[in-house]
């Protein structure tokens, strides 16, 4: 199957940044999931429901939670980071570690 016919998954898509990915993605009228964790804003992922978006619940720290996740995807937009964690305990180095290894 041709890639842009693949859902686009966006990484970090409740943050400023990949809000508005994701708004651009559904604009140009691709499919978009987002990688949501349970501690995320549930406004914001009501938001990106809202917009068309299909959301999965996984953590780029756990890998077992992103073969579902990724499964069937055909680009992975990622705009994660540990500057604005909503759980005091991920630590960057661990998260970069993680994100390394996963993705």
């Amino acid at each position: 199957m041709e890639n842009s016919k693949l859902p686009v998954m966006v990484v970090g898509a409740t943050g400023f940044l990949g809000m508005e990915i994701c708004r651009q993605l559904i604009d140009a009228k691709r499919k978009v999931r987002a990688l949501v964790r349970t501690s995320s804003d549930p406004v914001k992922v009501r938001v990106l429901q809202q917009m068309g978006i299909e959301t999965i619940i996984g953590d780029i720290k756990d890998p077992a939670s992103l073969k579902n996740a990724f499964n069937g995807v055909g680009t992975v937009i990622s705009t994660a980071s540990s500057t604005l964690s909503r759980e005091e305990e991920i630590q960057l180095k661990a998260l970069m570690t993680a994100a390394n290894l996963t993705l």
